[in-house]
């Protein structure tokens, strides 16, 4: 079984950072995929980065993040870190809040896009069949904008600033990775 951990609306480039009380290690989790899914039917799934909020066209948007995680299985996480980077300013706010939700079911990368949110891929491109998009997990149909926990696991007031890494953590993003390391059923 693929093991990742996938966090929708979560912005641009991040970075897993867990702690293991056992080992006193701290693993570094690079993100394995990642997609786009926006309102309008759009996806990126190749781009270089991952957009939320509104693009520059006025278009609603979310993240989905996956890592890889069968290297904490049996761990006792002591903490968790989410570390993301600005790249580009969102629509109409020089700083947006960012939540960090939990997804209900599994969903496929984007296979389409490229470029970044300053470069194009903001916009979105047409889905490739399988694709996940905002009506569509690429598995199976799901509710708009994604199926995912309505209660956040974590969240974001702002960012630090533009190129500047930013931490989301809290008791709620620990749960779900501790759990993910005990077995639990994970689609991110």
């Amino acid at each position: 079984m693929k093991h990742k951990a996938s966090l929708l609306g979560a912005s641009l480039l991040g970075s897993l950072l867990c702690t293991s009380v056992a080992s006193a290690a701290v693993i570094n989790l690079t993100a394995t995929a990642d997609t786009v899914i926006q309102a309008s039917g759009t996806v990126n799934g190749t781009g270089q980065g991952l957009c939320v909020g509104m693009n520059g066209i006025g278009d609603l948007q979310r993240g989905i993040i996956s890592f890889d995680l069968s290297s904490l299985s049996g761990a006792t996480i002591n903490s968790v870190t989410l570390q993301m980077t600005a790249n580009a300013q969102g629509y109409g706010s020089s700083s947006a809040a960012v939540d960090v939700h939990l997804m209900n079911v599994d969903w496929n990368e984007a296979t389409v896009g490229g470029g970044g949110p300053t470069s194009g891929g903001g916009a979105g491109f047409a889905p490739a069949p399988g694709d996940a998009t905002w009506t569509s997990s690429g598995l199976a149909a799901w509710a708009a904008g994604g199926d995912f926990n309505a209660t956040a696991s974590a969240s974001m007031g702002s960012y630090s600033g533009l190129y500047t890494p930013t931490s989301i953590t809290g008791a709620g993003l620990l749960a779900d990775v501790q759990s993910w390391a005990n077995g639990a059923a994970n689609y991110g």
